[in-house]
């Protein structure tokens, strides 16, 4: 799903990449990685306090050796 979503990112399909994205986040809620992909698709949407919760959930996610490599990318 994430690379469905990847590719929806792409072509400027953010609505539906939030969809799938929500989806993903379903199956596997503790993967840092959809939570920021999430965030960018939201951000893209003009949703910037949902993105920054989106954002938020993935650092806290993120073991801390890891947060700042990840804050670097969002």
């Amino acid at each position: 799903m994430s690379n469905m979503a990847a590719v929806l990112m792409k072509v400027g399909k953010f609505r539906e990449a939030t969809s799938v994205l929500e989806q993903a986040i379903k199956l596997a809620p503790d993967k840092p990685s959809l939570w920021v992909n999430l965030g960018s698709a939201q951000q893209l949407l003009g949703q910037e306090d949902l993105a920054s919760k989106s954002f938020e959930r993935a650092l806290q996610l993120t073991p801390r050796g890891q947060r700042k490599e990840l804050a670097a990318q969002i």
